[in-house]
Order: structure tokens, then C-alpha cells, then sequence
């Protein structure tokens, strides 16, 4: 379980995202629409949509910088 864990980190890490942008990528993370928890799973997916496309913007406006 633990070297699942750090793989998993050393794998979000090598992706050098900035703080924005991995709290961006962690709301994704949360906001599965199938999860059993989250009631609303409509409206979770279309947040989860409008969070990826900041995403979106975010990396290719630093890749053009």
C-alpha cells in the first residue's frame, strides 16, 4: 500500500504543476461523479468539466510562457 502511495506521488510530482494548478487537479481527483458519497452527480460533472477546462488554460498559458 505505502510504495502504491509513493508511486502514485512520485508520478503527480514529475508532472511539475504549479500550486493553482495542483489544486485544480486535486478538486478532479475528488470530484468523481460515480463516487458513492457525492449525491447530484449531474452537477458534479458539470463542475468537474469546468474545473478541467481551467485546467486546460492554465497549462497552456505556462507552456507559452
Amino acid at each position: 500500500l505505502v510504495e502504491g502511495i509513493l508511486s502514485f506521488w512520485a508520478s503527480i510530482h514529475a508532472l511539475n504543476l504549479k500550486a493553482s494548478q495542483m489544486a485544480l487537479f486535486s478538486a478532479l481527483l475528488l470530484l468523481v461523479p460515480t463516487r458513492q458519497a457525492l449525491s447530484q452527480s449531474p452537477s458534479i460533472l458539470r463542475l468537474r468539466n469546468k474545473i478541467l477546462s481551467i485546467l486546460e488554460d492554465l497549462i497552456r498559458e505556462d507552456e507559452q510562457e
